[in-house]
């Protein structure tokens, strides 16, 4: 029942008409226009079209030729003419410059008049069709009020970046730089492609640079940035062979290296400037101990290793004190001071620092010369252990009494029993002599021996 109430009423109000196949719109009953398909007429209200942001026009997908909107951006109708929208209603905008007069075209034909109709209301102002072809300039009229100016048009398409100018000239490879006015060629850096030079305009490398390198942080290079690199041969010279910090799994060839190089080992390296030949100063060493062997190629690649030897290199020192009994000289025949012998087991290596000390004394009348001296297996020390005295007892009574001392060492041939002993006798003279013995007569003596043995 509401839907023919609603129907009822829309007929009282508008008068639809299809008559002549148009339709009119209005409340006064009149027939469409014989031009019209669509003929609205009021004189309390207008038509109103869709109305829209600039966006949501240009978003509307394949708009038909002729389909208009209103832009509630700029304020304007909008028409699509089939290629692009078209600015339909707005006030004239400057007229643009006048281009090169075009030939006349030939006069169409004059369309029949339409029959003069009733003037009704002036409609809004259509668009702008193309623009004809110019006719011949006619005589100039009086000039009229310039229009305000229309909206601005779209921005069109950027066109394509012109040709780059010429650069300033430089030299080869030359890197250009910018002095905050314009660009100059005076940078000292170059780039050939493949290096790149610093102050070098040939580099070799890829960095190649002539002059001093300061670095404010860390400066990395090697086997993971460790500054280490690779390498197998301590005996490498010539070009490749260059001061640094080495490292290697596989020593070789074994003659170069320590005795015994197998491993992990590392290199230092410090050569000559002249690679021609092969001087350097050397450190080597395994990873897995704490040895250390030092040379000086001088020219010889097999150049032998000499071992660093350090407090951890060696055993405690192994020392022995003996007090000894007296012995008084009978002949020029040399005899064991008592109490000042010593057996040991040694090792080849082995070093014996020995050192012994005591008194001698004149036993009667006359003088007397003693010989004192350390030995080893019966023989005397290569190295030292060996003093003489001389006291008198009648002639000087203040030569009677002298101390001695000897002191030397004696380096290990070989693994064994070694017998270290201190021997005295009377050289000369035909007096006797007292040496050692107790506080009260003489002072006593003593043999001290260290033992110094490599870590090896």
């Amino acid at each position: 029942m509401k839907k023919i109430i609603v129907f009822i009423f829309l007929l009282n109000i508008f008068y639809l008409s299809n008559a002549q196949q148009g339709v009119s719109i209005n409340n006064s009953g009149a027939p469409a226009n014989s031009s019209s398909m669509l003929d609205v007429s009021s004189t309390e209200k207008g038509i109103l079209i869709p109305r829209m942001t600039s966006a949501q026009r240009i978003a509307i997908v394949s708009p038909a030729q002729g389909l208009m909107v209103y832009d509630t951006d700029n304020n304007q109708f909008w028409y699509f003419n089939g290629s692009i929208w078209v600015q339909a209603i707005g006030p004239a905008g400057p007229t643009g410059a006048t281009g090169t007069t075009g030939s006349t075209g030939t006069t169409g034909n004059t369309g029949p008049t339409g029959a003069t109709g009733v003037t009704g209301n002036t409609g809004a102002t259509g668009s702008t069709g193309p623009t004809g072809a110019t006719g011949a300039t006619g005589i100039t009229g009086n000039t009229g009020i310039t229009g305000n100016t229309g909206a601005t048009g779209a921005t069109g398409a950027t066109g394509a970046t012109g040709a780059t100018g010429p650069l300033v000239a430089g030299t080869s490879g030359q890197t250009l730089r910018h002095d905050g006015s314009t660009w100059t060629a005076n940078s000292i850096l170059f780039n050939n492609g493949t290096n790149v030079g610093v102050s070098n305009t040939s580099p070799s490398e890829k960095l190649d640079v002539t002059g001093n390198i300061r670095a404010s942080g860390l400066v990395y290079w090697g086997n993971a940035g460790t500054r280490s690199e690779s390498r197998s041969d301590a005996g490498l010279s010539g070009t490749t062979a260059r001061s640094g910090f080495y490292e290697t799994d596989a020593p070789t060839p074994a003659a170069n290296w320590p005795t015994g190089a197998t491993g992990w080992w590392h290199l230092l390296d410090v050569r000559h400037s002249n690679t021609a030949n092969n001087y350097a100063m050397q450190l080597a060493g395994s990873f897995n101990d704490q040895k250390l062997y030092f040379r000086k190629t001088s020219n010889n690649a097999a150049q032998p290793w000499t071992k660093v030897m350090t407090a951890s290199d060696y055993a405690s020192g192994i020392t022995y004190d003996y007090s000894n009994a007296s012995l008084t000289t009978t002949s020029g025949s040399m005899v064991v001071i008592p109490g000042m012998t010593r057996v040991l087991t040694l090792k080849a290596g082995d070093i014996l620092y020995l050192h012994a000390h005591g008194g001698v004394m004149a036993a009667g009348s006359n003088y007397a010369n003693v010989e004192i001296g350390i030995r080893v297996n019966g023989a005397d020390l290569p190295n030292g252990g060996y003093t003489k005295v001389s006291v008198d007892y009648t002639t000087f009574s203040y030569m009677s009494f002298a101390n001695w001392a000897v002191s030397g060492h004696y380096p290990v041939p070989s693994d064994g029993s070694y017998t270290i002993a201190v021997y005295a006798g009377r050289y000369g003279g035909d007096g006797e002599a007292i040496l050692g013995g107790n506080s009260t007569t003489v002072t006593q003596g003593s043999l001290r021996i260290e033992i110094v043995r490599p870590n090896n």
